[in-house]
């Protein structure tokens, strides 16, 4: 029966989740923070070995702290994942719950007894206080970054100050903590006061060399303080009278005189140092918390709830029975049965298994030792149990490479990726060819898991390859022999078979071993170790320099040497002046040009807002919105560039000792090709380089400003690699939300835009010259990123649409001009717009729409005339309001300019024959109904006529009706007296003269407007100048052009009370609807809302109708616009009004 029928698996081995967090954190379990099976110390110690090495420790540390010797000061030294958070979890617990320690495992009786001794002791001590300062965590180790804020009304920024705050004394080391300054040894001493304390501190290397790495001087220096404190620390518990323990756990390993520091630390490998050393000043016990030859045992405990023994001496049993046979010898060799006996105590593993994951985690670059033994175990033993596996014994080939996620640990690592091939092409696909393939593919596992740590070397690491007996022992399982029908004899032939077909097998000696074939790729990797950091810095910046503007496709298909003249997709930044810099530095640059800087680092915040706002001297750049930065997120990003640019440097010098390597002509071509197809092209190394570079640079910060400090900052968005850094930089802008880089505007999109920062440009009461506008966009980080042409583009919009007009010297950019024959003869364009310039100058003046049509009118009011024959040509300027042209003279005196606004201007130039012209003093007025009203009726004559005259009104009275014309009397003046109609509305009149023939001989047209009265609301358009409390719209079909009357309108003196959509549309045979109601918004949120609701359905829309009602923004009526004719009939059916009781 398979050991699965055995064993009894903690159920957290089951959980895929768990598996990540097989190496629990101290400062976790002491916050509460970490899974039960870590935090309980119960739970904990059920899944824990205590080895003699361990009870000798947790004895020292009792020893100390009840004043009967021990050291005073432990040190925990392995490297990643060398079991040192474990043993501290241990002694925590320990020391918090003493009866817990029963339900660990120990290795044997005497053990055992020394557990119980030792938990009877630590049940008695009590009162021991215990101090846990994790580096990973800011509530336990703070930092003045980091602080802790204490509820008590006090922030802990040190390590001291969090050792003396979880001590209760921390208004002993207040100032210390203030000042950052280390206390001395006396300090600490009276500090730790009388009673017993246990220190325990993890991950202080993390904590040290995270200050030490940052840019800020300051932290450097409390960097050093804590090392500082550290030394104190270690001296005052060593002159301590009183029972105190500290117990640090070192990433370091002591090898003779010097020391091996874990891998991710090399780079700070100083700091470390230095941090040993500070420790070591003091006498101290050295523990190693794991050593190999615990991995079997702590793999049990931790994996298995409970393992029968009797079946594990029945398996060693039976093996041992089975290798002994004289007809097995040669199979699995002389010195076999000893490995046998030794699987009772490795059960349910076989020793091959532990051997070979011991040697993984050992030699394996990528792998945190004991950490990654129990993960992958965990993984294994999962699989096999999903599986519902038969196997007797856990073998090498249950670390089963073709697993994804136990490739993916194992061959990660570039040192081994290359074996990702050997398995697909040899240890997959080759073995098929084979009779017995699932035995040939099983005895290639073996031997490629046992081997591949290796890396494939031959002569130099000849022993330590396999031999045929221990390939067969490693792969000869009980269960699977029998399920396909295997004799041990059967496996020396499958052998064989391999050795001899499988590509990447190699063998001497009778050892064998998978290998990356000597090639040039290998080559090159091992020549990349060999490279500088700087001197790859310095290749990542060459190539930097290239793709700031040109592409990456052109940089890897051409010549390694630096192209000039390469072009960036059309950006706002200036290609010239943008910059690539390996460390973040403010750049000379202070102009209105837009500038990149590509800074291949990470970099801290206070770098950032330099380089953005500061100049070489150190002064504030004026134009604050104009320098950009390109870098990565993290450092992995520089180090994955780093790692190919020195790959790139190793393809050169392999390169050009290809002659050397291979004196086979043949085999160098060969050669030649392959480090060719490695090293260059999109898919080589040249490739790669380019990509993590483009594909590294992956934030872009830009200025901003901050509304709640009030001051300049800069905010930061994601970036995806494009073809140049320059695109990069320029597409992330444009996808930020909103967009920082606008490379298209309209008029309102600037104006809405300057109007965040004050400036007023349509509705404004002052001038902006053009440069002035363009300069707010340099200067002012609160704006976004546009090109100086788009921003004169989008004004030259705004003079078109009327917003804006331009004055340029002593000429008036704003409304067009059109041309009439005659007052008869006069149909101007509906739809009013602007005369622009073609182009715009820096000094020409942008003018409120108000301004400029009050400065073109001007020029405009006068009439001219000059005497032609038979007549007199006038020529004059007037607004075609409603149908009717209002002379400009006329015009100017109207309150409301947002009818001239948006009536046509026109020039009539006529011909008015001899005879009589007819004027009104005025052409329009607004009246109550029933109103009197009388308008001056001025009648002047046209060259030499002389004659009576009659006069007419189509309605109302004339003061008089018939007078004379000659050379004492060239005009006359009488009245019009008029009585408004009863109902509201618009009325046109005309009063006509005629000569003594009764013949017309001219007309004179007179419009009055009727307002109602009253609180009932009004159906239709409101006269000019009606006062109005409510206006309500509904329309009841798909048409929005009413909406955009009201936001022409009403958008500047009302809001909107309500809101309603209804909207019903039908897409593949579903009938979807919206609906939408709105409050106490404004006019352009409805109309910015309900269009966009509309057009997300597009033409799907079967119906869909609106509804808005408007209330005065400040006060209780507005004074209603003109409409023109074509507005009123838009809107009139859809509207009524209520007009304000006071008239």
């Amino acid at each position: 029966m398979g050991f699965l029928n055995y064993v009894k698996v903690w159920s957290d081995v089951l959980e895929p989740r768990l598996d990540e967090k097989a190496a629990p954190s101290l400062g976790g379990v002491h916050l509460g923070k970490e899974e039960d099976i870590y935090s309980d110390p119960v739970e904990f110690f059920k899944r824990t070995l205590i080895t003699k090495h361990m009870v000798e420790a947790l004895e020292n540390v009792a020893d100390a702290l009840m004043g009967r010797g021990g050291h005073k000061l432990v040190m925990l030294l392995s490297l990643f994942g060398g079991g040192k958070t474990h043993m501290l979890l241990t002694i925590y617990h320990a020391f918090r719950k003493p009866d817990a320690l029963l339900n660990a495992k120990t290795e044997d009786n005497e053990t055992r007894e020394r557990l119980h001794r030792l938990a009877e002791e630590l049940s008695k001590m009590g009162g021991v206080r215990v101090v846990v300062l994790d580096g990973y965590f800011s509530e336990l180790a703070p930092t003045p970054v980091n602080p802790l804020k204490v509820p008590e009304g006090y922030r802990v920024q040190t390590i001291w100050g969090s050792l003396a705050h979880q001590l209760g004394r921390f208004d002993e080391v207040r100032e210390n903590d203030e000042k950052l300054l280390a206390p001395p040894a006396d300090v600490i001493l009276k500090l730790l006061g009388n009673k017993p304390v246990l220190i325990l501190v993890d991950e202080l290397a993390h904590y040290v060399v995270g200050l030490k790495s940052t840019s800020d001087p300051g932290l450097q220096n409390y960097g050093d303080q804590v090392l500082s404190f550290v030394e104190s620390l270690a001296k005052a518990i060593d002159l301590s009278r009183h029972p105190v323990v500290l117990i640090v756990s070192l990433p370091v390993e002591e090898r003779g005189e010097g020391l091996e520091v874990e891998e991710r630390y090399k780079s700070q490998l100083d700091v470390v140092k230095s941090l040993h050393k500070s420790v070591s000043r003091v006498e101290s016990k050295r523990i190693v918390p794991v050593t190999s030859s615990d991995i079997a045992s702590i793999l049990k405990v931790r994996i298995f709830e409970s393992i029968d023994h009797k079946a594990a001496r029945a398996v060693s049993s039976s093996l041992a029975e089975l290798y002994r046979a004289e007809e097995n010898k040669e199979v699995f060799g002389d010195d076999v049965v000893r490995k046998a006996h030794l699987i009772e105590n490795t059960y349910p593993f076989h020793p091959s298994y532990i051997n070979t994951l011991v040697d993984i985690v050992d030699k394996h670059e990528g792998l945190q030792k004991t950490r990654d033994a129990i993960r992958i175990t965990r993984k294994v033993i999962r699989k096999l149990v999903n599986a519902k596996s038969a196997a007797e014994l856990v073998m090498p080939f249950h670390i089963d490479i073709e697993d994804r996620e136990i490739r993916g640990i194992l061959f990660s690592d570039v040192l081994y990726r290359q074996y990702d091939t050997i398995l697909e092409d040899d240890v997959v696909e080759r073995t098929k060819s084979y009779e017995k393939p699932e035995l040939a593919k099983t005895i290639a596992k073996t031997i490629l898991v046992k081997t591949f740590v290796y890396t494939g070397s031959i002569k130099q690491q000849l022993q330590l390859y396999p031999d045929k007996h221990e390939i067969i022992v490693s792969t000869f399982e009980p269960s699977m022999a029998r399920a396909l029908n295997l004799q041990p004899k059967d496996y020396l032939d499958a052998l064989e078979w391999a050795s001899n077909n499988l590509v990447y097998l190699l063998s001497e000696s009778e050892r064998y071993w998978f290998t990356q074939i000597v090639s040039p790729i290998g080559m090159v990797e091992m020549t990349a170790k060999t490279i500088d950091d700087h001197e790859a810095l310095k290749k990542v910046e060459e190539y930097g320099w290239r793709l700031l503007t040109t592409s990456y496709k052109d940089v890897v298909s051409g010549s390694r040497k630096h192209k000039q003249g390469g072009e960036a997709a059309e950006t706002p930044f200036n290609t010239g002046s943008s910059m690539v810099l390996v460390e973040p530095k403010p750049v000379d640059h202070d102009s209105r040009d837009y500038i990149l800087v590509a800074v291949l680092s990470p970099i801290q915040s206070s770098d950032i807002e330099k380089v953005i706002y500061e100049t070489t001297n150190g002064e504030l750049r004026r134009y604050a919105n104009t320098v950009y930065i390109i870098y990565p997120r993290d450092s992995n990003s520089v180090l994955q560039m780093i790692r190919d640019a020195k790959h790139l440097i190793a393809c050169d010098i392999v390169s050009e000792e290809l002659d050397s390597m291979y004196k086979d002509e043949d085999d160098r071509e060969v050669m030649k090709k392959k480090l060719k197809r490695y090293c260059e092209g999109m898919e080589g190394v040249e490739g790669k380089l380019v990509r993590s570079i483009l594909a590294g640079l992956n934030l872009v910060a830009y200025p901003s400003f901050d509304e709640k400090s009030h001051r300049n900052t800069y905010k930061f968005t994601n970036a995806t690699m494009a073809d140049t850094i320059i695109e990069t930089a320029t597409h992330a802008l444009k996808s930020d939300n909103p967009p920082k880089l606008y490379d298209e505007l309209d008029f309102s999109v600037l104006e809405y835009m300057l109007s965040q920062i004050g400036i007023e440009l349509s509705e404004g009461n002052f001038a902006k010259t053009v440069s002035d506008i363009v300069d707010y966009f340099y200067s002012n980080p609160r704006l976004p990123m546009v090109r100086e042409e788009t921003i004169k583009q989008a004004l030259i919009d705004g003079v078109k649409s009327l917003k804006i007009g331009v004055k340029r010297q002593d000429k008036i950019f704003f409304k067009k001009v059109y041309e009439c024959r005659s007052r008869q003869d006069c149909n101007p364009p509906s739809i009013v717009e602007g005369e622009a310039p073609h182009s715009l100058e820096p000094s020409d003046l942008i003018l409120p729409w108000r301004t400029a049509l009050q400065e073109q009118l001007e020029g405009l009011g006068h009439v001219k005339e000059e005497r032609v024959g038979g007549g007199i040509r006038r020529i004059w300027y007037a607004f075609y309001i409603d149908g009717s042209l209002v002379p400009v003279a006329e015009a100017s005196k109207r309150p409301d300019l947002e009818v001239l606004h948006n009536s046509p201007l026109v020039r009539i130039t006529e011909f008015i024959e001899e005879g009589v012209d007819v004027k009104l003093d005025n052409y329009e007025i607004t009246a109550l109904p029933g109103e009197e009203v009388t308008v001056t009726v001025l009648i002047e004559r046209i060259g030499g006529f002389k004659g009576d005259l009659s006069l007419v009104a189509t309605f109302g009275t004339l003061s008089s009706n018939a007078l004379s014309i000659s050379d004492e009397s060239p005009s006359a003046k009488i009245d019009w007296r008029i009585k408004a109609p009863e109902e509201p509305g618009t009325y046109s009149y005309e009063v006509r003269v005629m000569n003594a023939s009764g013949n017309v001989l001219k007309t004179s047209s007179l419009k009055i407007i009727v307002k109602p009265k009253g609180r009932e609301a009004v159906k239709g358009v409101p006269p000019k100048d009606t006062k109005l409390s409510v206006i309500e719209v509904k329309v009841p079909v798909f048409n929005f052009k009413p909406l955009r009357i009201i936001d022409t309108k009403f958008s500047s003196n009302c809001e909107v009370e309500e809101a309603v959509l209804e909207l019903e549309a039908e897409i593949s045979g579903k009938k979807p609807r919206a609906s939408l109601r709105l409050s106490s918004v404004s006019i352009d949120d409805v109309i910015n809302i309900f269009p966009a609701i509309a057009q997300r359905y597009g033409i799907a829309v079967k119906s869909a109708s609106y509804w808005i009602r408007l209330r005065p923004r400040n006060g209780d009526y507005i004074i209603a616009p003109e409409f023109t004719q074509e507005e009123a009939r838009e809107i009139g059916d859809y509207m009524t009004y209520n007009v304000f009781e006071g008239g």
